[in-house]
């Protein structure tokens, strides 16, 4: 494996990112059937199976994953001949990456930051669940289980993690889903910006 390998290491980025969804959106959907007399009802619920140690770990891999691109884009811009101190002062503009790297840094070091806190913030992960979705990119949608077998199918819908960041005194400042979108974008524009990739 080449750690230095940009390509290799954004694939994995992607990668890490769809890992927040789940595929059998059926193994999370419970359907009850109810009778009185002659009177016959369907009861669809979502009871998504939810394992918080596991869903903070994927979490953790997003945010690991969108975190160490930094050192990678800098050391990829100081061998173009360009000064790495320019990808740090492009973080330093921009709140959702200083969010993502206090929130790794967090994880490495515990809460709060005591040396570099580079958002001011002092972010925490909190609201985790799991909810339907929708693909990205994908217009028809839906499950559908028989009655009487409870066999389903679904239509390009996935369980996905949701989360809320806030600050430390609990005050939202972004959804995880956002959080990870801008800061992607926030990567991609400075790639862009400084012919990176």
């Amino acid at each position: 494996m080449d750690y230095n390998d940009i390509n290799s290491r954004l694939e994995r980025l992607y990668l890490s990112i769809n890992s927040k969804f789940e595929g059998n959106v059926l193994e999370h959907i419970k359907t009850e059937y109810f009778t009185k007399g002659k009177k016959f009802s369907v009861s669809v619920n979502f009871k998504a199976k939810h394992n918080k140690n596991e869903t903070i770990n994927r979490i953790n891999t997003i945010i690991s994953n969108l975190a160490n691109l930094k050192d990678h884009l800098k050391i990829r811009f100081k061998q173009k001949g360009g000064d790495p101190q320019k990808i740090e002062d492009e973080i330093n503009q921009d709140l959702p990456l200083q969010l993502i790297l206090d929130l790794y840094n967090q994880e490495k070091h515990g809460y709060p930051l005591k040396i570099t806190r580079r958002s001011g913030k002092d972010p925490r992960i909190v609201n985790i669940s799991k909810a339907i979705t929708t693909r990205p990119g994908v217009i028809a949608t839906g499950f559908i289980r028989d009655p009487i077998t409870g066999a389903g199918v679904t239509n390009n819908i996935a369980i996905v993690i949701t989360a809320d960041i806030v600050d430390n005194q609990g005050n939202l400042l972004c959804s995880l889903s956002d959080l990870i979108s801008k800061s992607l974008n926030s990567w991609e524009t400075i790639m862009t910006k400084y012919n990176l990739n």
